[in-house]
């Protein structure tokens, strides 16, 4: 069960988000292997994102910036719980 403050973050677009990432992952399925390729991805587009911002002086989507940082504050919080994941992200 999520906590009450990583609940109100998990928005619809952050389960798409969530959804879609693990697809052009082509993860169909968490398991301890591919937790921290997920961790590792999401770390990744978050540095794109400030990149982006910082050195290409573009916009950037701060929702969006959100909800990598709540996925992976998610998976941190649950790294034990895969089933539990696999249900959230996935269904």
């Amino acid at each position: 069960m999520l906590s009450k403050s990583l609940e109100s973050k998990f928005t619809p677009r952050a389960k798409e988000e969530a959804k879609k990432l693990l697809a052009e992952m082509n993860i169909t399925e968490l398991n301890d292997d591919n937790l921290y390729e997920v961790e590792v991805e999401l770390d990744t587009r978050v540095n794109g994102l400030v990149t982006m911002d910082e050195s290409e002086h573009q916009p950037i989507d701060h929702e969006l910036l959100e909800i990598y940082d709540t996925l992976t504050d998610i998976i941190l919080e649950h790294e034990e719980e895969i089933d539990f994941l696999n249900r959230l992200f996935l269904e």
